[in-house]
């Protein structure tokens, strides 16, 4: 899958016809559920990732040593949709909802289903809901 792909199927998943817009719920759902996932498991999915999404879940030597030392990021729900308000640049968490949801549809689509499930595993409930529904 291309990176183009990737994105027609969040536009689809999201109702949205304005590309920009599900590149930029694209790049923060990523971002924001690498922050969340172990650095080992963000790997992962980097691996099934085409290419030109793939710097949205790798970080350098350094902040990977960091990232496996501290651990993944503790966030709820609510924390998580608000990050990905925040780097959306969204009007409300509604609309942070309803994209994660679009971005988290595409990734399911991408990544083998051992994957979905080890994601699904990492994430507290509220959080793991959303995972499910999508």
């Amino acid at each position: 899958m291309t990176k183009r792909q990737f994105i027609e199927i969040v536009k689809k998943e999201s109702g949205l016809k304005d590309r920009a817009l599900a590149e930029l719920a694209t790049d923060a759902v990523l971002q924001t559920l690498h922050d969340r996932l172990t650095e080992g498991q963000a790997e992962h999915i980097e691996s099934h990732l085409p290419e030109e999404l793939k710097p949205l879940l790798s970080r350098g030597l350094t902040d990977r040593l960091v990232a496996m030392w501290r651990g993944p990021e503790k966030m709820s729900r609510s924390e998580f949709l608000g990050l990905v308000q925040r780097r959306a640049h969204l009007e409300d968490t509604k609309k942070s909802e309803y994209l994660t949801q679009g971005v988290f549809k595409a990734l399911k689509k991408q990544i083998p289903a051992e994957e979905v499930e080890n994601v699904c595993s990492q994430l507290p409930r509220d959080l793991k809901d959303l995972w499910k529904v999508a």
